[in-house]
């Protein structure tokens, strides 16, 4: 019984630990592509923050077998209270041209069409917090319910999942160590 009582603590010990370790190793993401399987399981993803985007950097997931080898031209959102010919031009997203085709994005006032090129341009005002990047998707995955979004300016947290790993290992080990202790 007093085994018993050992072991409740210390899982409740090890759910709290994790929890904390999450959160302390958690990055925020204002910007970001999430691809999705049927079953709705976060499948690929790249994300920017505020604090580290670069100014015209490109951000792809690099994964070919998921972008449409035919794409239709990007999307540019605009700011609130901007217009077509003057922007303030927010972010740009779908497959840039001119390399293997990634799903990607530019952030933060990028000049209209670099590196998307300018074909078929579809400008949308930043109004929402998720838009649709399911066009941009291979056609194939795309039939069989595979889902692709991009958001914009929407803070949120994404666990370091190699940290998380890291800590849960060690806790793990821990608990193994002690029960073999106590045995």
């Amino acid at each position: 019984m007093k085994a018993f009582k050992v072991d409740q603590w210390l899982m409740g010990a090890v759910a709290l630990l994790v929890f904390i370790a999450m959160r302390a190793t958690a990055q925020s993401a204002s910007d970001g592509i999430e691809v999705f399987n049927p079953a709705g399981a976060l499948v690929a993803s790249v994300y920017a923050d505020d604090a580290n985007e670069s100014a015209g950097a490109v951000y792809s997931i690099k994964t070919p077998d998921l972008a449409n080898p035919n794409p239709p031209g990007p999307t540019v959102l605009i700011e609130p209270g901007g217009n077509l010919q003057t922007g303030p031009f927010s972010d740009i997203f779908g497959i840039p041209g001119g390399q293997i085709p990634f799903l990607s994005f530019s952030s933060d006032e990028d000049p209209l069409g670099s590196p998307f090129g300018t074909s078929g341009v579809t400008f949308l005002v930043e109004d929402q917090e998720f838009y649709d990047m399911t066009q941009y998707l291979n056609p194939n995955l795309a039939s069989e319910g595979w889902t692709a979004r991009f958001f914009s300016d929407r803070e949120t947290t994404v666990p370091d999942t190699g940290s998380t790993a890291l800590l849960l290992s060690i806790t793990v080990a821990g608990l193994a160590l002690f029960r073999r202790k106590a045995s």
